[in-house]
């Protein structure tokens, strides 16, 4: 049976902790591989709704797959008419947090993989389509689902949410989906891919990870590769310190920020309190 949840996004929101807590759910079953990217060509859109369907566990009432490349319009685009064509009836789940303090965890994330040399305000030099802004323009995202999904089949909630107050966030997801909302697991005290445990590897550590683990261990599951890669390139790596972005930076990032903000509690109606501007 094809998935009729999908958390959409955003990356570094806790897409992977959420799929982690979900699948802890007798009544909810998520794909074993987190992000099958099936609805973006560019991932495995390409292998069709059959490949797709087999990912899914039958058995729950609920099935569902995380994928914040979902939300990276106009890197990934068509996404929402792609998703639509194939499960009209999905419910949406969009994961957001402070548009700043994302931007920066996905750049230690770009760090950490080898896939990011740049200082973060050299990466910043240019915010015209820039893909960090982008990914946190979050009314601007949403607005791609809009034609598609009725926002009634869409729930929002925040990072912050998830991370300080975990069971009346994840109860109202639950109520959401429909399914017993009173169901709790010691496990959720977790928390998946911190920003603050990312390491910068260095050149031996980007050729162990980038060529020889990849080939040995790609018949394992995605989850299990990291934790040996991690713990075989450790010494090869080193902690990424936090980015500080200096206030004009700052500044300009708030002032870009805001009216996509708006946009998304003109959409939504919610408000976000627990984000703090300059």
């Amino acid at each position: 049976m094809l998935p009729n949840l999908i958390i959409i996004g955003a990356q570094k929101c806790g897409t992977t902790s959420l799929h982690y807590y979900l699948n802890r759910h007798p009544q909810i079953a998520m794909s074993r591989l987190k992000e099958l990217q099936f609805f973006n060509v560019e991932g495995n859109w390409h292998r069709g709704a059959t490949w797709y369907e087999s990912q899914f566990d039958s058995r729950r009432p609920i099935r569902g797959e995380a994928s914040p490349q979902y939300t990276c319009h106009p890197q990934f685009a068509g996404v929402p008419q792609r998703m639509h064509s194939l499960v009209p009836a999905a419910k949406l789940i969009y994961l957001v947090r402070h548009p700043i303090e994302r931007l920066i965890a996905q750049y230690i994330h770009l760090v950490d993989g080898g896939y990011e040399q740049r200082s973060l305000p050299d990466a910043l030099a240019e915010l015209d389509n820039n893909p960090y802004v982008l990914r946190s323009l979050y009314g601007m995202q949403l607005e791609q689902y809009l034609p598609y999904f009725p926002l009634l089949n869409i729930l929002i909630i925040t990072q912050e949410q998830l991370l300080r107050n975990r069971l009346p966030t994840l109860a109202k997801v639950f109520r959401f989906l429909e399914v017993d909302d009173s169901f709790q697991s010691p496990s959720w005290n977790r928390q998946k891919h911190r920003s603050s445990e990312k390491r910068r590897k260095n050149r031996v550590g980007r050729l162990l990870a980038g060529g020889i683990l990849r080939l040995r261990l790609r018949e394992i599951s995605p989850p299990l590769q990291a934790v040996v890669e991690r713990y075989i390139c450790y010494p090869f790596s080193e902690k990424i310190a936090r980015p500080v972005l200096d206030e004009s930076l700052r500044q300009r990032l708030a002032a870009l920020f805001q009216p996509d903000l708006i946009r998304l509690m003109n959409h939504t109606g919610q408000t976000f309190p627990e984000w703090q501007w300059p």
